[in-house]
């Protein structure tokens, strides 16, 4: 089975759940639990109805991953070696850029490009009295060329050898994908992701000139976020499709190599993250195999728990500071921990549901 099925008792198996979010969760837009392809649980907070639309953040980096891995298989990229300097020679002309063109989609990808300036989540995150608000500033912003102050950002190490999360490095990856595929992200995306999915309605935005956001600014809707993350636990397997490449699904979601972590200093591998997808460890929620997930400003979240066969989907308010968004993911993943897993992981060999 690769759909997901909408089951009208699931929410028996979480029937406090609902009042629980609503007490300690207060920020919390949409909570889904998908478990062996039933929706086991799904409600909507704040006023927010299912078909609404909602900002997701970094949770686009996850797919900005999956669409290079179907751009590979397809032949429309030639290699994750492809650099900066052979896609984009015009930014490399006469010293125009301080950044290295030998910068390649792979460090990219893995967050190894050298750059410490994150010029992008800059220009993109903070606090704001509502959506309408941060669209206007949104407006704004991205009235210019968004590549260009990432150009004029310092190399501070050598490509591939430094690890440091950076949304500039997936805005090189924009620009690099629709030169070489001669499509934008969001274009790829809708012809050969989002409507395989069912993905009709959605919002990916784009620069002036019309590079779309590799790693932000994307709205969907929570039940499309699920699918997403249950084509990630099937392998890239959708209705007997193979949407996303078996192999890159399991390439994208494993640990990197040793590479120096620029917070903390330390040379040490790289276990928590794989091509733009955040991992937990093996034992992390008591799993076995630990997990994965997508991860966006202010607790944006697609979880994905192969070893009890689970996608849990959350959104949250994502306009808010720095110090609030980190807040809010670490209450959410600790209630996540303590209360929705150990029912799925107690419950999951007697939970008994019919399409």
């Amino acid at each position: 089975q690769s759909r997901i099925i909408v089951t009208p008792d699931g929410s028996l198996l979480f029937k406090d759940l609902s009042s629980q979010i609503s007490s300690e969760l207060p920020s919390v837009n949409s909570f889904i639990v998908v478990s062996r392809g039933y929706i086991v649980y799904e409600d909507y907070f704040n006023e927010l109805q299912p078909n609404d639309l909602q900002l997701i953040q970094s949770v686009a980096k996850s797919v900005t991953s999956a669409l290079i891995g179907i751009a590979l298989d397809r032949g429309d990229i030639p290699s994750l070696d492809l650099t900066l300097g052979e896609a984009l020679p015009e930014y490399f002309e006469n010293n125009q850029s301080t950044i290295s063109p030998d910068i390649s989609i792979r460090d990219a990808l893995m967050m190894r490009s050298g750059i410490n300036s994150d010029t992008i989540s800059a220009k993109l995150a903070g606090e704001f009295e509502s959506l309408e608000a941060y669209n206007v500033y949104l407006d704004t912003q991205l009235q210019e060329h968004l590549i260009e102050s990432v150009l004029s950002s310092p190399q501070a190490y050598d490509p591939g050898i430094a690890w440091q999360y950076n949304t500039a490095d997936t805005q090189l990856i924009s620009e690099m994908f629709q030169k070489t595929t001669g499509q934008s992200l969001s274009e790829y995306a809708d012809q050969y992701l989002f409507s395989t999915l069912g993905i009709n309605s959605y919002i990916w935005r784009h620069d002036a000139r019309g590079a779309t956001l590799g790693g932000a600014l994307l709205w969907l809707r929570p039940r499309d976020m699920a699918k997403f993350g249950y084509l990630f636990l099937n392998n890239g397997l959708w209705d007997g499709d193979q949407t996303v490449p078996r192999e890159w699904v399991q390439a994208s979601t494993k640990p990197q190599g040793i590479a120096i972590n620029t917070y903390p200093f330390a040379i040490k591998r790289i276990t928590n993250f794989g091509y733009l997808w955040w991992l937990w460890e093996p034992g992390s929620f008591g799993m076995p195999n630990g997990a994965y997930q997508a991860l966006g400003y202010g607790g944006q979240i697609i979880l994905i728990i192969p070893d009890i066969d689970t996608v849990i989907v959350v959104t949250n308010n994502s306009l808010v500071t720095q110090q609030v968004s980190n807040e809010q993911q670490w209450k959410l993943l600790e209630f996540i921990d303590q209360y929705v897993i150990p029912k799925l992981a107690s419950q999951k060999e007697t939970l008994q549901l019919v399409k």
